[in-house]
């Protein structure tokens, strides 16, 4: 997921500059760049989101929570990736009522290119979804002790048993 995320971001930035140099060399910008530049950044947002929670990558504030005892540090991180489930599920509730709106009826964003509006809010949709799982992952492997902040231990996996 993370080189998936890297890869848009690297395609992202490659259209801006695309789009810098026939803007100011050729005075020709192209209709199309902004619109495909804000669908790459939010897919990317999706996917990176995931595997920067997965794999302890994201910004944590933790120098209080630190000087904690061993246990208090293990509750308090699976507390706090409980909360994090908690909100990712509101936005995923939300992604979906707006994702059936936008099927029943037809919603298109404005711009030069027009895919049906469904498509993002299945992606905001998904994303959080990602999030939800590697939360509750990452709140139980805190509660066993495999992950303390304290520790400097920060790599974990995704185990999906089907």
């Amino acid at each position: 997921m993370a080189c998936g995320a890297g890869v848009l971001i690297l395609i992202f930035s490659l259209l801006t500059c695309l789009e810098a140099i026939l803007r100011h060399f050729f005075n020709s910008p192209t209709h199309w760049n902004a619109d495909v530049c804000r669908y790459l950044l939010l897919f990317s947002i999706s996917m990176g989101g995931f595997a920067a929670l997965l794999n302890g990558s994201h910004i944590a504030v933790d120098f209080v929570v630190e000087r904690f005892p061993k246990l208090s540090r293990r509750i308090s991180l699976a507390v706090s990736y409980l909360i994090t489930c908690a909100v990712c599920l509101l936005v995923s509730w939300q992604a979906w009522v707006y994702f059936n709106r936008a099927v029943e009826s037809n919603w298109r964003p404005f711009g030069t290119l027009t895919p049906p509006s469904s498509i993002f809010y299945m992606a905001l949709l998904i994303g959080n979804l990602l999030l939800v799982i590697a939360a509750i992952q990452k709140s139980i492997e805190a509660l066993q002790g495999k992950e303390d902040p304290g520790s400097g231990e920060r790599n974990a996996e995704l185990k999906i048993e089907v």
